[in-house]
């Protein structure tokens, strides 16, 4: 194993984020930015509308493209990335957004 990541995964385990729970880090950070999203989604003229939806696109793209090669599984903060399975819901949202 390469000495920065164990480095790096004895920082993590001093740190408060890493004792956080999983339902935490969501409520605190996935939630709030899906929301940051939605609103600006809602106030954004037209035109910077599709741009964003091209965004979209490209993050549902970048979605598939990960579940399908089966990338980003490592473990993340407390053992294995848990939406990994749930990647083609989120690429579906985001193309739907896109259209």
């Amino acid at each position: 194993m390469n000495s920065k990541l164990v480095a790096y995964n004895l920082y993590l385990k001093n740190t408060k984020i890493y004792t956080m729970n999983r339902s935490n880090i969501f409520l605190i950070f996935c939630i709030p930015c899906r929301c940051i999203l939605a609103y600006l989604a809602s106030i954004l003229p037209d035109n910077n509308l599709k741009i964003m939806g091209y965004i979209y696109g490209l993050m549902s793209i970048g979605f598939m493209y990960a579940f399908i090669n089966n990338m980003q599984n490592t473990p993340g903060i407390q053992g294995n990335i848990w939406w990994h399975n749930i990647r083609p819901v989120f690429a579906l949202i985001y193309l739907g957004f896109f259209i």
